[in-house]
């Protein structure tokens, strides 16, 4: 757990953190953005590691989902059985077993590996064109769609 010396809690919210506390296998203190940087690189790859692995015991099936344009190879992940990739108006399917190498070989030239880096590298096995919604519709309109694209993204219509 890492606390930011310099946030006021308020009474509430101190209650839930005396809580975290108790449960916390260790706490840090910061007080700089360098200070949380550092933290992060040294404990980021342990900490996402051993929450994949809570969920995996507890789960059939774990979605992993990256952020912004980031990959980080997940060196733990053995085997994945599906990668899709979603940008604006497009869903695309790539072969996992190619992903992860992928993955891999970019990971040994640097640390972070961006998406479309790898994307560059492989051809999809399945491209689908996703039309935008305008605003008032997306919450109604994902809702209708995202089964029938999710069984095209994996190839099951």
């Amino acid at each position: 757990m890492v606390i930011n010396e310099r946030l006021h809690v308020k009474r509430e919210l101190g209650r839930l953190l005396a809580n975290l506390f108790e449960k916390a296998s260790e706490i840090r203190s910061i007080n700089s953005a360098e200070g949380l940087n550092q933290i992060v690189g040294e404990c980021y790859d342990d900490a996402v590691e051993s929450a994949y692995r809570r969920v995996a015991k507890k789960h059939d099936a774990v979605i992993i989902e990256g952020y912004s344009d980031a990959v980080t190879p997940l060196k733990w992940v053995e085997k994945l059985d599906s990668v899709l990739g979603v940008e604006l108006s497009n869903v695309v399917s790539y072969d996992p077993d190619k992903y992860m190498t992928a993955v891999r070989v970019s990971s040994h030239m640097r640390r972070e590996v961006r998406a479309s880096e790898i994307h560059r590298l492989l051809t999809p096995i399945r491209q689908i064109r996703v039309q935008p919604f305008r605003s008032q519709e997306v919450i109604h309109g994902l809702k209708e769609r995202i089964p029938a694209l999710l069984l095209q993204a994996f190839g099951l219509e």
